[in-house]
């Protein structure tokens, strides 16, 4: 799933691209899992927990060292993810988040 970095607003020097969250999305729980508009889904690794409601949210995701890291629309911190195969963990097809 790496080659998603190839799509949206890509940037050839930091590898990141820009996109939105396919549907709601209710924060960071720890483990979230979100599925962008791309058909991408990703899973924070970071354990961080912030609470933010919204629907359809901008999202940047972008390589810090060896991390991906997503910053939301609207949220004051970015968190580390991880990009899913297709089916592993994924978000259902109706939720943005979990």
């Amino acid at each position: 799933m790496l080659e998603a970095f190839t799509l949206g607003q890509a940037s050839a020097n930091d590898g990141g691209f820009e996109s939105s969250i396919a549907g709601r999305f209710d924060g960071w729980n720890g483990d979230t899992v979100v599925r962008l508009l791309d058909g991408t889904r990703w899973r924070q690794v970071d354990g961080a927990v912030v609470v933010h409601h919204a629907f359809m949210p901008s999202v940047t995701v972008y390589r810090s060292g060896t991390t991906h890291r997503m910053r939301i629309e609207g949220v004051g911190r970015s968190v580390s993810v991880e990009p899913l195969a297709a089916g592993r963990g994924a978000a259902s097809p109706a939720d943005g988040a979990r």
